[in-house]
């Protein structure tokens, strides 16, 4: 499976910082090994799939049907949910100041403005912690 590394560059005061390098496959890996691994089960807002992706999410990646394929365990489904995930993520990527692993597990939970102020609750803190150790786990069994 291919791994997709984003490492961005911005530019101010004349010199760079280097952006956090996230994996944002491995990231994906880590959201699913987090939440519910059957993707039959839906959440108690509605989210579908191993990545417990939420109607609006699925609908901004893809125009495909989010009924009929965010819960179905066929292996092109299965793909494409991960799809929608990691284009999601890099969506993320590109529009959070300092996105780091633990921020962008955090936007996935608790949604974008709450991981962009860091104003989430201890539960979503709890859940970015958790999926940046399995990352992290992930990236030291290599």
């Amino acid at each position: 499976m291919k791994r997709f590394l984003i490492s961005l560059l911005p530019f101010g005061f004349g010199f760079a910082h280097a952006k956090d390098t996230v994996d944002l496959g491995r990231l994906a890996d880590s959201i699913a090994a987090v939440e519910n691994a059957k993707t039959t089960h839906i959440g108690k807002a509605g989210e579908r799939s191993r990545y417990q992706i939420t109607r609006a999410v699925w609908t901004s990646q893809t125009s495909t049907s989010f009924l009929a394929h965010a819960s179905s365990e066929l292996q092109a489904d299965l793909d494409l949910q991960r799809s929608v995930a990691y284009g999601h993520l890099l969506w993320l990527y590109g529009n959070l100041e300092h996105p780091t692993v633990y921020r962008l597990a955090a936007a996935w939970n608790g949604g974008f403005h709450a991981a962009q102020t860091g104003n989430f609750s201890r539960a979503t803190a709890d859940y970015a912690k958790r999926v940046r150790n399995i990352y992290n786990e992930q990236k030291d069994g290599e």
